[in-house]
């Protein structure tokens, strides 16, 4: 009953396609367990350990390191956040023909955050405002999300104009030294942001239909 009134409509489809996964990537998830597992084996000089679920991470981290010499905090370097909030924004404005101004003296709840107006390229029709919220401090929401503040509606002449904020908490800047994202950031960046986006070229005119107000296994495809 459930699943009648989403993209999915009914169980043999979600079936079918948690199937599909199984069979790609049950063998190579075998052999990579093994691997893992053998890999615990060696440290621990135990030649009887298991790999546990809450030891795949650890692990994990450090197989990475010695085989592939791969080095989170080294690749973080390539990712200062500007760099990384400017390129997002430029790839959605092209991706959806939009541009972004930043407003210095909008209203906002903290210093740190910024306020962005949102206009379509070709028609120059404002369509709305984000806020970015990107670092920590006492009493923030701790994870990362993006908000609907207004759904954007047009009834009887009166036009309402979306509104949405992103909030993470990525590792603050310190005098002189960026912020500096893990890759896993950006991709929460980017991911939430085109939650942004879905509020802000949404064109319906019943906030009961804007934005983000679609079914659940839809949400997440804008994005």
């Amino acid at each position: 009953m459930v699943l009648e009134g989403k993209m999915a409509k009914n169980p043999a489809t979600v079936q079918k396609f948690e199937d599909s996964l199984i069979n790609r990537l049950s063998a190579q998830s075998k052999v990579e367990r093994q691997k893992l597992t053998d890999f615990k084996r060696k440290m621990t000089g135990d030649p009887k350990a298991e790999m546990q679920q809450w030891d795949m991470s650890y692990y994990g981290n450090i197989y990475k390191q010695q085989q592939f010499h791969i080095d989170e905090d080294k690749i973080k370097e390539y990712f200062p956040a500007e760099n990384v909030k400017l390129a997002t924004m430029g790839i959605y404005q092209e991706l959806l023909g939009l541009d972004f101004k930043q407003l210095p003296q909008a209203q906002t709840w903290h210093p740190e955050v910024t306020c962005f107006e949102v206009k379509d390229k070709a028609s120059k029709n404002l369509l709305g405002h984000f806020y970015l919220d990107l670092y920590p401090r006492d009493d923030k929401f701790s994870h990362a999300a993006a908000f609907t503040l207004l759904k954007r509606s047009n009834i009887d002449n009166h036009l309402t104009l979306a509104a949405a904020a992103m909030v993470t908490n990525f590792n603050p800047p310190e005098g002189d030294k960026p912020s500096l994202l893990h890759h896993r950031e950006v991709v929460t960046f980017f991911h939430e942001f085109g939650h942004v986006m879905h509020n802000m070229c949404s064109e319906a005119n019943y906030n009961r239909f804007s934005g983000a107000s679609v079914e659940k296994d839809f949400v997440e495809m804008p994005s």
